[in-house]
């Protein structure tokens, strides 16, 4: 089992890309962490931090962090990915080599996706037919500002991919990998066939 985070790879200027991104995140991350030594003592989790960061308007993070306030949309959505990455990952994870299996939960409906282990189940990759986000916590009109969760369909059933919660378009980068997964799978199991 395998549960797959992103790297930053490749030329010099991609190098320095990530460096300044992960220092961006790293300026955000210990802003919360300052923030929240206000009300309490106790060490912040991963996931404190996270649910911080989701609950946190975009000005109020600039404030911490003032390189934030000439973000475009998509470089904030790059910095959500790099701060999803340190903090703990987009929670897809599969098994196999190539990844064959996904593990999910059965979505319900308006509520949001639970891990608890007799929900866990495992489906093939190559089984899904369809792939997409869902508004899992949806306040106001700015789509910017939702919380997106993803799903897959797969046999006539949904299925929760993971409990994270991605911050507007921060969801595309796991959708991206996701997808790429189930086109690796599918590849896969189609060459199996034809060697039959």
């Amino acid at each position: 089992m395998t549960d797959d985070k992103s790297t930053w790879q490749g030329t010099a200027a991609e190098d320095i890309d990530g460096i300044i991104w992960q220092g961006t995140a790293s300026a955000v991350i210990e802003a919360i962490k300052a923030d929240f030594s206000k009300i309490t003592p106790h060490e912040l989790s991963p996931d404190d931090i996270y649910d911080r960061l989701l609950s946190a308007r975009r000005e109020e993070l600039a404030e911490w962090v003032p390189n934030i306030r000439d973000m475009g949309e998509d470089a904030f959505a790059v910095l959500m990915g790099v701060l999803l990455d340190r903090l703990g990952g987009d929670g897809i994870v599969t098994h196999g080599q190539p990844a064959i299996w996904l593990q999910v939960t059965p979505a319900v409906e308006k509520q949001l996706p639970d891990r608890y282990a007799g929900a866990r189940r495992w489906i093939r990759l190559a089984a899904i037919e369809e792939v997409h986000p869902r508004p899992g916590i949806a306040v106001g009109e700015d789509i910017r500002t939702w919380q997106y969760v993803i799903q897959v369909s797969a046999n006539g059933k949904t299925y929760d991919v993971s409990t994270v919660r991605y911050l507007g378009a921060a969801v595309d980068a796991p959708l991206e990998r996701l997808l790429s997964l189930v086109s690796t799978a599918v590849s896969e199991e189609n060459r199996r066939r034809a060697q039959l």
